[in-house]
């Protein structure tokens, strides 16, 4: 169906044009009429024709004055102007407006329907490839809706490792680096169409958090990673509260649209590493396992201090007492230590014997870390000689401290720790391809350890640290005509000119070449 709209003063002309079109395509074609140029411009408003048949010679608002109006409006309209006036100043006016189709009255029925024949071909050649461009794109965002279902799913199974995760296309390990949390969600049964479901979720998930990635549903479980924005308030107790009020709000939806089919919810902890999102993946399926109602939402942490007041093995607490000691970190790991063993004496109800076999459990794991960063020191065994917990306790902590000192030191040989050879590093070489694995190898670590290294030692991931390096230098280079701003891109390590501007809007708040206007007409 084709919209056509005449204008014109005189009505009986008006009428003629009327029969002529629709004589030629009856029920092809819905048609108005207007009598002025005003009352044109109000009717296209709405009606939003594809054709116009404009006179020129008007009352008040002439033709060109209405059309140049409409097509301010809606450009996709096509018009064919009407005169009894053949002078070049108005065909050369309405091809300022891209009109093409010109008719001088009178005009006999086969002038008429060959402009309009011409005009209706140009209409359906533009929806045809209005309707092209919009099936490409919307293959491309269902294929890319697939491919990034997939990677989060694989991302938080531990499926992808750090330097296959920063193989990803430009930008997505920026995008991810954010303080997330894993949602997995349990149905009953599989009834009912999946996307449906997960629509579902997306929408109620849009309302309570700044960014959701929906993963690909598999045995009755579809994961999701919440993504928390940099500036926002992500104390623990506001993360769950914000995580359960949601999660409510999406049983309550999900019972009223899908009463025959319940849903379970759990929640993993907030982390801020990529590589530690896997943990909160597998925080949220032991919290599912945890339920046996229908309907339930259980957070993580939740069940682990229920767990914890009734006398379970303190695992977080080892884990960061290990932690603290395979990064050096002394002063974190006397604080830690008295803790851990505090705890364990309960666990153990002041067993010294069952305290004994919890600590060598724990020097085994510590060997095995040591062993996986590629470093040498051991820990001993000479706390199993002692006769009470006080000795017990001194032994042990003296044993960890002389291993924590130990790594300490070998990171400040000749006054200069890993960290900072590896800054010196990328300010020399920020203008390469530099990687984790490149500088891991450098230093003599895994590529993982050095990445939660450098994160503890300096508060910022690898990747943030050598943006900003990278962002700094092209300030500098901006100062200058020297260099344009592609040749800037490649002199500070960029490759895609369009990734270089994001990243750089996205440190400064400026696109490089805002960013260089300012500063030039500043100076």
């Amino acid at each position: 169906m084709i919209k056509i709209m005449i204008v014109d003063d005189e009505r009986i002309e008006r009428k003629s044009l009327r029969k002529t079109i629709c004589d030629e395509y009856q029920e092809n074609v819905e048609i108005k009429e207007a009598e002025n140029g005003r009352t044109a411009i109000m009717i296209a408003e709405e009606f939003r024709p594809d054709i116009i048949f404009m006179d020129i010679k008007m009352p008040g608002i002439n033709g060109i004055e209405a059309a140049q109006k409409i097509k301010n409006r809606n450009s996709d309209t096509k018009f064919i102007m009407v005169t009894a006036f053949d002078t070049f100043e108005y065909a050369r006016e309405v091809m300022k407006i891209g009109v093409t189709e010109y008719l001088l009255k009178p005009s006999t029925q086969e002038e008429v329907l060959t402009s309009l024949e011409s005009v209706m071909n140009e209409v359906n050649n533009s929806r045809n490839k209005r309707r092209e461009e919009i099936t490409l794109i919307d293959n491309y965002r269902r294929a890319l809706s697939i491919v990034q279902s997939k990677v989060i799913t694989s991302l938080l199974m531990g499926e992808i490792d750090e330097g296959g995760i920063l193989d990803l296309q430009d930008g997505w390990e920026q995008d991810f680096e954010k303080t997330s949390f894993a949602m997995v969600f349990e149905f009953n049964k599989e009834e009912g169409d999946v996307k449906t479901f997960t629509d579902l979720i997306q929408r109620e998930l849009e309302q309570s958090f700044y960014r959701s990635f929906i993963g690909t549903i598999g045995h009755n479980r579809l994961p999701v990673l919440i993504q928390l924005k940099r500036d926002e308030r992500i104390d623990t107790h506001t993360i769950r509260r914000r995580a359960l009020l949601c999660g409510r709000g999406i049983v309550a939806s999900f019972r009223k649209r899908f009463p025959g089919n319940d849903v379970k919810i759990g929640i993993g902890t907030a982390y801020d590493e990529i590589e530690s999102f896997v943990h909160s993946y597998h925080e949220a399926i032991y919290a599912l396992t945890t339920s046996t109602s229908s309907n339930s939402i259980v957070y993580y942490s939740q069940v682990v201090r229920e767990r914890t007041e009734a006398n379970s093995y303190p695992y977080q607490l080892e884990n960061r007492l290990l932690e603290a000691i395979t990064t050096g970190e002394k002063e974190e790991c006397i604080q830690l230590f008295d803790t851990y063993f505090y705890a364990i004496e309960k666990y153990c109800n002041h067993s010294l014997e069952g305290i004994k076999q919890k600590l060598t459990e724990f020097n085994i794991v510590l060997n095995r870390q040591m062993i996986n960063i590629e470093q040498h020191f051991q820990t001993t065994n000479n706390y199993l000689h002692t006769t009470n917990l006080l000795e017990l306790h001194q032994k042990t902590k003296e044993e960890l401290l002389h291993v924590t000192q130990s790594i300490q030191s070998m990171y400040h040989t000749h006054k200069k720790d890993v960290i900072m050879i590896t800054k010196e590093y990328m300010e020399k070489n920020y203008h390469k391809p530099i990687t984790l694995e490149e500088v891991g190898e450098m230093v003599h670590l895994s590529p993982h350890y050095f990445s939660k290294m450098f994160k503890i030692r300096t508060g910022r991931s690898f990747i943030d640290y050598l943006t900003d390096i990278r962002v700094e230098r092209a300030k500098e280079l901006m100062h200058t005509h020297e260099k344009n701003i592609k040749e800037i891109c490649y002199a500070v390590g960029y490759n895609d000119p369009n990734y270089f501007s994001r990243v750089f809007k996205k440190v400064t708040g400026f696109s490089p070449s805002e960013y260089r206007q300012e500063v030039l007409s500043s100076s």
